[in-house]
C-alpha cells in the first residue's frame, strides 16, 4: 500500500485513495476526517452526494469531487474509482467516522510491511456479522434486529474461518483494486442496502482472506442520515432488500411477502422508533407500494440537500 500524499492530489507515488461519500456531513468534520487520514498516510477524497455540501466544498481547501447527483453509496464509490484509474488500495469511509491518525498511522505501516496478508481489510471496529440471510433482512425491516441481536449466536474464533461467514459494515475499509476489478465493484442493484454484505460475500466466495483488525484507532458515530430522510431512504433500502434475497436463491413471492410482512410489523413499532413518525409512515407506505407494484423509487435528491 504504497502511499506517500495525505493531499489527494494527483502526484504518481499515490496508490491508495479513501472514498468518503457524504449527503450533508459538517464540514468541520470532513475536515478532521481527511486531516487524520492524511496524517496517518492515507489520502481521502469526498464525494458531495447533496448540492449544499458541495456548495461548501467549493470555499475550502479539502480534496473532493464532483458528482453532481446522489446516485447510492456504491455508485459514488464507484464513481470516484473510475476518475483515479491507476490505485492499488481502495478505501471506502463513512463520513460519520473518527479516526486518531497515530494509531491508524501505525496499522497503516503494518500493512505496507505485510504484515497483512489479505485484499479486503476491516477497520471498523464494529463486531463481524453473518452473512445476512432471509431471516436478518425481515429483522432488519421490520426494526427488530435490536432484539435478535440480543440472542446468543456461535462465532468463529478465527479470522482465516471468520471471512468466510461473517463480515463488517463497510464504515471503513479497504479494498485491494485488483479484487474490486475481480468482483467488478459492487452491485449496482443494491443502491442503498447490503452492498457491502453482498461485496464481501462474492470475495469470501472467491477465497479471499479478509482481515477484521482489531485497534483503537477508528469510532464510528451513529448515523443519522437513515432517520432524516426516512421518506426516501426507506423504500430504497426495501428494493435493494429484495434484490439481495433474490441474488442468493429467495424466490421472487417469497422475498416480498417477507418483506410485506415485515413493513407491516414495522408500524407497530414506529412509535418507538427515533425518525419522525409522519415521515416514517410515509417512508413505510411507499416501501409496501414499491415491493407490492413496483416502480421507481430514489435516494433523498442531490438538488434539495
Amino acid at each position: 500500500m504504497r502511499v506517500r500524499d495525505g493531499a489527494g492530489s494527483e502526484s504518481p507515488g499515490v496508490k491508495a485513495l479513501v472514498i468518503i461519500p457524504s449527503l450533508s456531513g459538517d464540514v468541520g468534520d470532513l475536515r478532521a476526517l481527511c486531516s487524520g487520514l492524511a496524517e496517518a498516510g492515507l489520502p481521502a477524497v469526498i464525494l458531495p452526494t447533496g448540492r449544499a455540501l458541495e456548495e461548501q466544498l467549493k470555499g475550502t481547501d479539502l480534496p473532493w469531487f464532483r458528482i453532481g447527483r446522489n446516485p447510492g453509496f456504491g455508485a459514488a464509490v464507484r464513481f470516484a474509482v473510475e476518475r483515479r484509474p491507476a490505485l492499488e488500495w481502495i478505501g471506502i469511509c463513512n463520513d460519520d467516522v473518527v479516526v486518531s491518525a497515530e494509531a491508524l498511522g501505525s496499522i497503516v505501516q503494518r500493512i505496507e510491511r505485510g504484515k497483512e496478508d489479505s485484499e479486503l481489510i476491516y477497520f471498523d471496529p464494529a463486531p463481524p456479522r453473518p452473512f445476512p440471510g432471509p431471516i436478518d433482512v425481515f429483522t432488519s425491516i421490520a426494526l427488530l434486529d435490536r432484539f435478535r441481536r440480543r440472542i446468543p449466536a456461535a462465532r468463529p474464533a478465527e479470522c482465516s474461518v471468520l471471512g468466510r461467514t461473517h463480515y463488517r459494515p463497510f464504515s471503513f475499509v479497504m479494498i485491494a483494486s485488483s479484487l474490486w476489478d475481480r468482483l467488478g465493484g459492487m452491485d449496482p442493484l443494491l443502491v442503498y442496502t447490503y452492498e457491502d454484505a453482498d461485496f464481501a460475500r462474492r470475495a469470501a466466495n472467491a477465497s479471499v482472506r479478509a482481515a477484521f483488525l482489531k485497534c483503537d484507532a477508528i469510532r464510528h458515530n451513529a448515523s443519522t442520515t437513515s432517520r432524516a430522510h426516512i421518506r426516501e431512504v426507506l423504500p430504497v433500502s426495501t428494493v435493494s432488500s429484495l434484490a439481495y434475497l433474490q441474488k442468493y436463491g429467495c424466490p421472487r413471492l417469497f422475498g416480498k411477502s417477507l418483506l410485506v410482512l415485515a413493513l407491516t410489523i414495522r408500524i407497530l413499532v414506529v412509535p418507538f422508533a427515533s425518525a419522525s413518525t409522519a415521515d416514517h409512515l410515509v417512508g413505510i407506505g411507499r416501501a409496501l407500494r414499491a415491493v407490492v407494484f413496483g416502480g421507481t423509487v430514489a435516494l433523498p435528491s442531490y438538488q434539495e440537500n
